[in-house]
């Protein structure tokens, strides 16, 4: 056989093969290590009841999102806090660092149903910086307003982690880009109106409940 097809086809087989072999690591089609499968389960172990917090609801990813964000593990729950009349849908990812990182509020609710009030900005969820619960961790913080008559607010809150300081990193994909794996956690809450959402931090102080309790059974 002619010794430059050999190593036409050789070079075919390296730049597509070897790619396809570290996405399929990458994304574990391959299994997971123990290490994930702990991450896996201890995540799961975070409470239905978080302070003033309830759980009443709880589904798995539809298909559409599983297919698209190929999750090891994923937590997708609605809180209810009934002293403040106010629901959280929380949405916690363990999954390929890929697909876990591209994905934002900015792109989900920025569309015919709500307008963002501003850019997002970076915030320390504890509710304030000399406490004793907070951390080094920031977050993302995006503000929107309903496009219909009623004009409510919609406050949603995100960062990322892999090892429990959780980040607001600006291209999360780069940054994390070493690790085999990302958490992504989003919390987020719908009030009555634009005011209403500006006066509270009732959202703030859940998702920072939620990150101390992450740290307690999961990191």
């Amino acid at each position: 056989m002619n010794v430059k097809l050999i190593l036409g086809l050789l070079a075919v087989i390296t730049l597509t093969l070897v790619p396809a072999i570290v996405d399929g690591q990458r994304r574990f089609r391959w299994g997971e290590d123990d290490e994930l499968v702990k991450l896996s389960e201890n995540m799961r172990n975070l409470p239905k009841q978080i302070g003033d917090w309830e759980c009443t609801t709880e589904k798995p990813l539809d298909t559409t999102s599983a297919e698209l964000l190929t999750p090891i593990a994923s937590i997708n729950r609605v809180y209810l806090n009934r002293r403040k009349n106010l629901s959280a849908n929380l949405f916690i990812l363990l999954g390929p660092t890929g697909p876990t990182a591209v994905h934002t509020p900015d792109i989900c609710f920025n569309s015919r149903e709500f307008k963002k009030l501003s850019e997002r900005t970076i915030i320390n969820a504890s509710p304030s910086a000399d406490q004793q619960n907070s951390t080094d961790s920031n977050f993302f913080r995006t503000e929107f307003k309903s496009r219909d008559i009623n004009e409510s607010g919609l406050k949603s809150i995100y960062a990322w982690t892999i090892d429990g300081q959780w980040s607001a990193a600006e291209r999360p994909r780069f940054e994390f880009s070493r690790s085999r794996y990302l958490f992504k956690l989003q919390a987020t809450s719908r009030f009555e109106s634009v005011d209403a959402m500006k006066d509270s931090r009732a959202l703030e102080v859940f998702v920072s409940d939620v990150e101390n309790l992450l740290n307690q059974v999961v990191f």
